[in-house]
């Protein structure tokens, strides 16, 4: 996996949980 890949990842995820819980 890319390293730079994995902040985007990441703020993707927690994003997607922010929506998800909101």
């Amino acid at each position: 996996m890319d390293t730079k890949q994995i902040p985007q990842i990441l703020q993707q995820i927690f994003t997607s949980t922010m929506l998800s819980s909101a």
